[in-house]
């Protein structure tokens, strides 16, 4: 069975020279080295080093090394409106963050349509969904006529809430609105009872 082998204490010290912001001021900003290779000499994460730099305060040089200082990656998520997006962070060529948003459904568009026929048009989730990202499911419609398609929807789904509700229902209030009215016309409202 082998044995353990410790280190030294001449080791230990060479291993938490990262600590020192001297030595970090030095290897990052006299010597140049990377974060990475600092990691990699005193076995410790990058992340390790970027911590102990922040706490010396010692600014990051995002354009040292142009595009190889870092792989950046998009995320994928759903925001609350619905909509599935990929997101892209990264710090632009002065080193500032940037974060760049780009909906799925956009893209889907693009890369059946061309991006010529999808520039200043909606694209629009033909079953309502707004995470089907089907391409049998997106099809590009003007403006005017994607929000005619949305106000049809949105009138359908109130029909369907108050006849599933009953106008007779004295917990719920239904407020019409004057569609003549000159004034902007405000949105149906739902008033719910007191059902303690």
């Amino acid at each position: 069975m082998g044995s353990k082998t410790s280190k030294t204490e001449t080791e230990l010290e060479t291993d938490l020279r990262y600590k020192s912001e001297q030595w970090l001021r030095e290897q990052y900003l006299t010597q140049k080295k990377s974060v990475t290779e600092i990691a990699d000499k005193t076995e410790v994460t990058y992340q390790t080093i970027y911590d102990w730099m922040d706490k010396y305060g010692i600014e990051r040089d995002a354009t040292r090394y142009g595009e190889k200082s870092r792989v950046q990656y998009a995320t994928y998520y759903v925001g609350p409106s619905g909509y599935a997006r990929w997101q892209s962070k990264y710090r632009d060529k002065n080193g500032e963050r940037q974060t760049e948003n780009y909906s799925v459904h956009r893209l889907l568009a693009i890369s059946e349509y061309g991006t010529d026929a999808v520039i200043g048009i909606d694209v629009h989730h033909k079953n309502g969904i707004r995470w089907d990202n089907r391409p049998e499911n997106i099809e590009i419609i003007d403006h005017a006529e994607h929000r005619r398609i949305h106000a049809i929807e949105e009138e359908t789904w109130k029909d369907h809430f108050w006849h599933a509700v009953g106008d007779d229902n004295p917990g719920l209030q239904k407020t019409k609105v004057d569609e003549s009215s000159p004034e902007k016309p405000e949105q149906s409202t739902v008033t719910l009872g007191d059902f303690e």
